[in-house]
């Protein structure tokens, strides 16, 4: 008898478990196929993006003026979602700013969700920098928690700067969008010609499950400057 209660007691914590899961996971309109779209920009690209920089647009207008090819090979769905999106732009760093970072200031930051019946949910968003021989590793990510949430939409943006003169100058870009994830992550690498100080810093955004609140996340990181001296 004993075994058979034991039994019982923990078919029903395993139900009632799977059952707040999947309404976690399979809540609200969110596709029923995963599309990712990843891409690193050239140096022409990159210029295009120093000249668009600040204007008014939606993200789906910056991807069809920077990657057109890219942005004509996404689904539909995703097209609609980008166009409806606000194109956030960073503050851009000055050649000072980035040549007086320290350490201790690179950011992690997390964007919390709750709602009343469910489990606490949350992203965490990061940015990172490392160099060898002049070669540049750069990236920007962003993870649900816990890991096994599929969130609607997750996107990330990662900029390289380096400290030149009075501004700092954009050298390279990379982002990645994702539907039904549990984390995105964009990054590229740079081989510097010249010798100075480089940061990156991410912007992350996306939006949580039906029924959470706030319904979306936007956040920036940086990470600590390095000199490079190639």
């Amino acid at each position: 008898m004993r075994r058979w209660f034991f039994s019982i007691f923990f078919v029903t914590l395993l139900g009632l478990f799977l059952a707040a899961s999947f309404e976690v996971v399979e809540a609200g309109e969110t596709p029923r196929v995963s599309h990712e779209f990843s891409v690193e920009a050239n140096e022409q690209q990159i210029e295009l993006i120093e000249e668009l920089w600040g204007q008014p647009m939606t993200r789906g207008e910056f991807y069809k003026k920077v990657f057109p090819k890219e942005y004509e090979g996404m689904p539909d769905e995703m097209k609609e979602c980008l166009d409806n999106i606000p194109k956030h732009w960073p503050k851009k760093p000055t050649a000072q700013e980035i040549s007086q970072a320290k350490e201790d200031t690179s950011s992690k930051s997390v964007s919390n969700t709750v709602k009343d019946g469910l489990r606490d949910i949350a992203v965490v968003n990061d940015s990172n920098i490392d160099e060898n021989s002049g070669e540049i590793d750069f990236e920007s990510l962003s993870e649900a928690v816990p890991s096994w949430l599929i969130m609607p939409l997750m996107g990330v943006e990662s900029y390289l700067w380096m400290g030149d003169d009075e501004d700092g100058d954009l050298v390279d870009y990379a982002f990645e969008e994702e539907t039904r994830t549990s984390s995105v992550e964009a990054d590229g690498s740079y081989t510097a010609e010249e010798s100075g100080y480089y940061t990156v810093t991410g912007f992350h955004y996306g939006e949580f499950p039906v029924a959470y609140r706030p319904p979306t996340y936007a956040v920036s990181t940086y990470a600590p400057e390095i000199w490079v001296n190639p």
